[in-house]
């Protein structure tokens, strides 16, 4: 819950298409497509989405549940597949209150459930499908379906079990459609063993893709972002006597969108650094746009972390890396 409390979520006044495109979707009864894909580059923005939609929807007694894979994360079981059935069906028992009979009847009755020996559809069958099922046969379903958010799968550090988890929970999500339906929203990079998983023939009839590309237009919202950042940085930071009402300079502001080509993550590094108590944001926002060099200042540390991850899990480095050349020369 702590690592939650403050995770990202999308900035006021941003994202809205997206939002609005996933919010449609989740509100149409009659789509025949259960799942959405919502795939994106690192950075773009799509746990920010997630979240927001998990915090909406839960506001509004929809959200079912919701697991954030992370391999960050302080706590290791949130980049494990083991962990994943059992957190679901511990929130849906929290969400939905009237499951916790029907799924304690199955745990009592197979105390290895939660084995991961078991497999994960024999879990998912056990302890979501079929206590759904029942709760269904004795009240009325709900007139808008439900929402199950799986974030971040390609953070999974298990790859076989990337693919596994989006045809199983595809698959049960479809078979809910009749009893107690729900939608699930799957979000992360586009790798091949996820694609692979989502081009399935058993899986594709099922699917609405949601691709976070420039059609969506990021570089208007993070415009906005950049703008409601200084502005909070000129009211609140510990230097605000020093720092002049008109900075910065709408070209610099312009200068930094560029720089972020559609990234999110960019432009949260880029406010996180300058908003620092360290120095003087004026100083570190030359320091962003090339003004000043400061060897000793890493703005992009995480940044870099994250890219040298994304490197790291490359199948053939030496290829990406001569690629990579090839594009900066």
């Amino acid at each position: 819950a702590d690592e939650n409390y403050d995770a990202p979520k999308c900035h006021p006044n941003t994202r809205l298409a997206v939002l609005d495109e996933i919010m449609d979707w989740l509100n149409d009864t009659n789509d025949p497509h259960r799942t959405m894909w919502m795939r994106g580059a690192a950075g773009a923005g799509k746990s920010a989405i997630a979240r927001t939609i998990a915090q909406m929807y839960e506001e509004q007694g929809r959200l079912s549940s919701s697991f954030f894979f992370s391999r960050t994360a302080g706590d290791k079981r949130r980049s494990d597949e083991k962990h994943l059935v059992a957190t679901l069906t511990y929130q849906m028992t929290r969400h939905i209150p009237e499951l916790l009979h029907h799924i304690s009847t199955t745990v009592l009755d197979d105390a290895f459930v939660f084995d991961v020996a078991i497999g994960l559809e024999a879990q998912i069958n056990k302890l979501i499908v079929a206590p759904l099922s029942r709760l269904s046969d004795i009240s009325s379903s709900p007139i808008r379906p439900k929402i199950i958010i799986i974030d971040g799968l390609d953070e999974c550090r298990n790859k076989g079990a990337q693919g596994v988890i989006v045809k199983k929970f595809v698959a049960a999500v479809a078979r809910m459609q009749h009893h107690f339906p729900h939608k699930l929203l799957i979000a992360s990079r586009p790798e091949q063993n996820i694609l692979s998983a989502f081009d399935d023939l058993m899986v594709a009839p099922f699917l609405r893709h949601l691709s976070l590309d420039n059609y969506w237009k990021p570089d208007d919202d993070i415009r906005t972002f950049f703008v409601d950042s200084f502005a909070d940085i000129r009211q609140t930071h510990l230097l605000k006597e020093l720092i002049p009402l008109n900075w910065p300079a709408p070209r610099d502001i312009e200068k930094l969108v560029e720089k972020s080509s559609g990234q999110f993550i960019y432009a949260a590094t880029v406010s996180k650094f300058i908003k620092s108590g360290d120095n003087h944001p004026v100083e570190c926002l030359k320091i962003i746009i090339n003004l000043i060099k400061d060897a000793e200042i890493r703005p992009y540390a995480e940044l870099d972390a994250l890219y040298t991850y994304i490197f790291e899990q490359t199948k053939n480095p030496d290829t990406v890396l001569h690629i990579l050349c090839i594009l900066l020369t």
